[in-house]
C-alpha cells in the first residue's frame, strides 16, 4: 500500500494566548504517522513539489489540472480518496481496508 498526501502546512496562528493549532490537520498527520509506523510508505508533498514527480503519476497531474486550489488530496495506492479537505476518521478506515483487502492474497480451499 502507497499513500501520497498533497497539502500545505498550515501557517502557525497566533492569538492572544499563543499558538493556535489546526486541529484537523494535526489529527490527520497522527493518522499517517500511525499508518506510516505499520510500514506503509506514506509521502507528504507540498503542492509546488507537484511538478517533481508529476510525469510519473497521471492521477496527480489529473489533480492539478482539475483544481490546483483543491488541496489537500488524499491518494491511496494512486486512487483519489479525497480532495479539497482531509478525509474523516471513518473514510479513511474505509479506504485503508479497502486496500488492504485488496493486498490480500486469494486463499484456494
Amino acid at each position: 500500500m502507497r499513500i501520497t498526501v498533497i497539502r500545505s502546512v498550515p501557517p502557525a496562528i497566533i492569538g492572544s494566548i499563543g499558538i493556535v493549532p489546526d486541529h484537523e490537520f494535526e489529527a490527520f498527520e497522527a493518522r499517517l504517522d500511525a499508518v506510516e509506523a505499520s510500514g506503509v510508505i506514506v509521502e507528504r508533498l507540498q503542492p509546488e513539489e507537484i511538478g517533481n514527480v508529476i510525469g510519473a503519476n497521471p492521477v496527480l497531474h489529473e489533480c492539478k489540472e482539475r483544481n490546483p486550489r483543491a488541496f489537500p488530496v488524499v491518494l491511496v495506492n494512486d486512487k483519489i480518496v479525497c480532495a479539497g479537505r482531509y478525509p474523516t476518521s471513518t473514510e479513511w478506515a474505509h479506504a485503508l481496508g479497502a486496500c488492504r483487502r485488496a493486498e490480500q492474497p486469494v486463499s484456494t480451499n
